[in-house]
């Protein structure tokens, strides 16, 4: 099986679904050759990077939850600070710069900065959101069209939109657009159509959990028909999930954890810098902790010979030992 694919299936009393799902993000696909000659020269291919723990979403299962509790806004990265990190990224071999929060990105008054850097070192750019920023300013929409380096992950969980506001954590989150997908009425939120109608490069991101699995084949439908790349996670046994009953069926979950346990092999060539500069691998692994390793007191380069952290501890791996 082709390994930008995986497949699942869900056992129903009166039939059997086959999902088949390409969670590919093309600015971070790399070649096995690229990535080869990443570890040989002791580098990277990827900078993950947090903005500013400030969020306008209130998710039952976000996994930077303590981050935006416990936010110290005077010890967070500088914009120059950050800049610079992205410079010693490149200097390593970073091709790909990665936002996934600990934040809404799009809430740091710093990120148009971001961007527009990313651009200038010929970096690709990669950003995690939830859109509500998005939904009713064109202004920003029109600001950021003209990055062709840009890509937005995009929040959208459930096809209902009850539902979806529900596992968002706010009432009336998004707008939205209805299409028909199965034969099934789907609503999809506006800030997902409005920047496809500006030809701003999107992937679709929802969590597989009991109240949407059953909806999972029509958003997959919808991005197969569109041409767009699909990020499908189980979730990250930190901040608010933890202690939750959120799990699938063994089956379900085992057929997914054989493929996430790919996906975290990313940790091979990647660097994580949370708010405050803490380093490390895995973005999603002991979120809100201290670091023992901090850019303001030491060069990436260095810190990425010394770091090493091991046993994943979320809900979409197995207990593996990964060389972080």
């Amino acid at each position: 099986m082709d390994v930008k694919q995986w497949i699942f299936m869900k056992q129903s009393n009166k039939d059997r679904m086959k999902i088949s799902i390409n969670s590919t993000i093309p600015e971070i696909n790399f070649s096995k050759k690229e990535i080869e000659e990443a570890e040989k020269k002791n580098g990277i291919l990827q900078l993950n990077l947090f903005t500013k723990a400030k969020c306008n979403a209130k998710c039952d299962i976000c996994y930077t939850s303590d981050l935006i509790k416990n936010r110290d806004a005077e010890s967070e990265l500088r914009l120059e600070e950050t800049l610079n990190i992205i410079v010693q990224a490149k200097k390593i071999g970073a091709k790909a710069v990665f936002i996934a929060g600990a934040g809404e990105p799009f809430l740091d008054d710093n990120l148009l900065g971001i961007v527009h850097y990313c651009k200038e070192q010929g970096l690709d750019l990669i950003i995690f959101t939830n859109g509500i920023c998005l939904e009713n300013d064109e202004t920003l929409i029109n600001k950021i069209e003209k990055y062709d380096n840009l890509r937005f992950i995009c929040k959208w969980w459930s096809v209902n939109s009850e539902t979806n506001n529900e596992l968002i954590g706010v009432k009336n989150a998004y707008k939205y657009d209805k299409e028909i997908i199965n034969n099934n009425v789907v609503e999809i939120p506006c800030y997902i159509i409005r920047l496809m109608n500006h030809n701003i490069k999107i992937a679709i991101e929802t969590v597989a959990r009991p109240e949407n699995f059953d909806e999972l084949d029509r958003i997959i439908k919808f991005t197969e028909e569109k041409g767009i790349p699909l990020v499908l996670e189980t979730v990250f046994c930190e901040g608010n999930a933890c202690g939750k009953d959120i799990s699938l069926t063994s089956d379900q979950n085992e057929k997914i954890q054989d493929h996430l346990i790919n996906f975290c092999e990313r940790t091979r060539y990647t660097i994580s810098v949370d708010n405050y500069g803490g380093v490390y691998h895995c973005h999603a692994k002991n979120v809100g902790k201290k670091r023992k390793y901090n850019i303001r007191n030491d060069t990436l380069d260095n810190i990425l010979q010394k770091v090493k952290e091991t046993n994943c501890n979320c809900l979409r791996t197995k207990n593996i030992e990964i060389d972080q």
